[in-house]
């Protein structure tokens, strides 16, 4: 079974804030000829498809560039910031990863792996010592805009059924909150109730941006202050150098 360092040799992160426009990114990466590309029906056969006639990922009808980690060899486990709130415990939650991932088998065949994350470079490299990372910088003000506009309304209940998500303390809430307000409710929906009891309404909307804002704020902080040899710092994308990144073996 191949360990963390070791497989960390072949992912490149993409970093970035809710809202930050990271998918966008991964998917003009991924047409590089030495990256992955997760091409199925709901992502898009080609990473450029981002027009789209159907799909089974709720997330892609709020925001096209957006795509999940189905590849030919099954779905790929997230980082630990998609799954914080079932399992606390960052350490255990990356000793599950590493066994869901080599039962996967993958072959990646020399090329690259991209992962979209939310978590950070520090976090990141704690764990996959050996992996790129794109840190995408940006204005906090803008990326909460965004964030309230797109990652807000997509699908809050989880089921996560490889670390049997809906028995956890979370996903029981989860469960409850769907009781209430139908399975359907969002991000924003779900923030609405556990601070409002009650579905999101346009009366909160200035409440919700400024917890968004102050949240982001303090994490694009320290993106902004990390820096590491592995890790490119991005804020004015130009492609050539973050190809020359993430092709040069350092």
């Amino acid at each position: 079974m191949r360990d963390l360092d070791a497989i960390s040799n072949d992912i490149i992160f993409v970093s970035f804030e809710q809202g930050g426009g990271g998918h966008k990114l991964a998917r003009v990466l991924c047409a590089l000829p030495d990256i992955y590309w997760y091409s199925n029906p709901h992502n898009g056969m080609s990473p450029w498809n981002v027009h789209f006639n159907r799909t089974d990922i709720r997330q892609r009808l709020i925001s096209k560039y957006h795509f999940d980690r189905t590849s030919e060899w099954g779905f790929i486990p997230p980082t630990h910031d998609y799954v914080k709130s079932f399992i606390p415990s960052v350490t255990a939650y990356y000793e599950m990863w590493i066994k869901q991932y080599n039962k996967l088998d993958i072959k990646l065949d020399g090329r690259k792996l991209i992962i979209c994350t939310h978590s950070l470079p520090s976090e990141l490299l704690e764990y996959f010592p050996n992996c790129k990372i794109i840190n995408m910088i940006g204005d906090p003000t803008i990326i909460a805009h965004r964030y309230i506009n797109t990652s807000a309304l997509f699908p809050a209940f989880l089921r996560l059924d490889w670390i049997n998500g809906s028995e956890t303390t979370h996903g029981k809430h989860l469960r409850s909150v769907g009781e209430q307000l139908g399975n359907d409710y969002t991000v924003r929906d779900l923030w609405a109730y556990d601070n409002h009891n009650s579905l999101f309404t346009n009366e909160m909307i200035a409440e919700y941006y400024n917890t968004v804002l102050i949240h982001t704020t303090k994490r694009m902080s320290k993106r902004t202050n990390f820096w590491d040899i592995n890790t490119m710092n991005t804020q004015d994308i130009n492609y050539n150098t973050i190809k020359q990144f993430i092709r040069n073996n350092t």
